[in-house]
């Protein structure tokens, strides 16, 4: 078998024919070639040889997957599985009879207020945070009951109220005693909305847990927010949130009958 090259200085097409027996095969190369002014025989001739890359894709080369951004990120929730809320009575008196509570909670006028009342039930409860996921359209107002009164009639508007505290033994005592007021009526003017519940630590012991799912039904909506310690360091981004905690924030952002 012998080989024949041809080819022009500084081009870059070169052919090369094989011929096998009396079959002659000619190939046609795109490349691009640096030549010197020696012979094609001589060492040194080809000083540089690269192929041209081009744009028609290789048919014979697998397929590789489009990459894409992840478009967000989930997290898991043992305490409520795949449940976002669960529900109890929507207003007091359609529950069992519960003792009611030997110190009765504050209730303070707010004056106009529209949208969402966020209200923490004990220090620390998360009620900013919980707020400012809620939007524009939420205001904290401490840990009274809220009482907005209608600037024409002067009688109680009746706002919708988000109440917040974490799981530790502080928090679910607070709620324990806010969820008496409120069935017994002692709580009137304003409509609860929710209790949100913030998980307090990585770990959670049984009696906690037990108690925590007790409290959320004995509300007209009950949720849960397992701990995120990634909000340790920097409040949470509304932007950047988990797809369980958006499908919450939307949830209580849509007003209840």
């Amino acid at each position: 078998m012998s080989n024949l090259f041809t080819s022009l200085p500084h081009k870059n097409i070169f052919t090369v024919s094989f011929q096998i027996s009396d079959i002659t095969v000619l190939t046609l190369f795109s490349m691009r070639v640096s030549v010197n002014s020696r012979s094609l025989f001589t060492d040194g001739y080809f000083t540089e040889v690269r192929p041209l890359m081009s744009g028609i894709p290789n048919p014979f080369a697998p397929e590789r997957p489009n990459k894409t951004l992840n478009a967000g990120y989930d997290i898991n929730d043992e305490l409520m599985g795949t449940n976002l809320f669960v529900t109890g009575p929507a207003q007091p008196g359609l529950s069992a009879r519960l003792e009611t509570p030997t110190e009765a909670w504050a209730i303070s006028d707010v004056g106009p207020l529209e949208g969402l009342a966020v209200m923490g039930l004990h220090g620390g409860a998360g009620s900013t945070t919980v707020a400012a996921l809620l939007g524009d359209d939420a205001t904290e107002v401490g840990q009274s009951w809220p009482i907005s009164q209608n600037a024409w009639t002067g009688s109680a508007w009746p706002i919708p109220v988000i109440a917040v505290a974490r799981t530790d033994h502080t928090g679910l005592a607070a709620a324990d005693r806010f969820i008496r007021s409120w069935a017994n009526g002692q709580l009137t003017g304003s409509q609860l909305s929710a209790l949100v519940l913030i998980e307090a630590g990585p770990r959670t012991s049984d009696a906690r847990k037990k108690a925590t799912k007790r409290l959320l039904r004995m509300v007209p909506r009950g949720t849960h927010i397992p701990w995120m310690d990634s909000w340790l360091d920097a409040p949470p981004d509304p932007a950047r949130l988990p797809g369980r905690i958006k499908r919450i924030i939307k949830l209580l952002n849509t007003p209840t009958t």
